[in-house]
């Protein structure tokens, strides 16, 4: 009976294993590389508009994802720092909503200027 169920498991069709959308989201990125490589007028733009968000995103963000994730993983652990994993929702919401709006403000400035 373990070896059936492997094979039905075996016989499912996963979207990473398709050969069409393989090639259709790669011509897509490819696609959308060259749009903005031709449209941006230098790499400082792309530079200050990606920069404020990974900035949010390495230093906020993926800690409290991955923070998360582990208390997610280790429900026991999470009741004993029940504290720690509230800090790290509010830091993560805060992060979010302080990326999206330092990007749309680099975006308005750029556009001004």
């Amino acid at each position: 009976s373990k070896e059936a169920s492997c094979q039905k498991s075996d016989s499912k069709v996963h979207i990473s294993d398709s050969i069409v959308i393989h090639y259709v989201s790669t011509l897509l990125i490819v696609i959308t590389c060259y749009t903005v490589a031709v449209n941006v007028p230098g790499v400082a733009v792309v530079w200050a508009i990606v920069g404020c968000f990974m900035g949010y995103l390495l230093s906020f963000i993926l800690p409290c994802m991955c923070y998360l994730s582990i208390q997610k993983r280790y429900p026991a652990h999470a009741l004993e720092s029940r504290s720690w994993v509230w800090f790290s929702w509010i830091v993560l919401v805060v992060a979010i909503v302080a990326s999206i709006a330092c990007t749309i403000q680099t975006i308005t400035s750029l556009i001004k200027s």
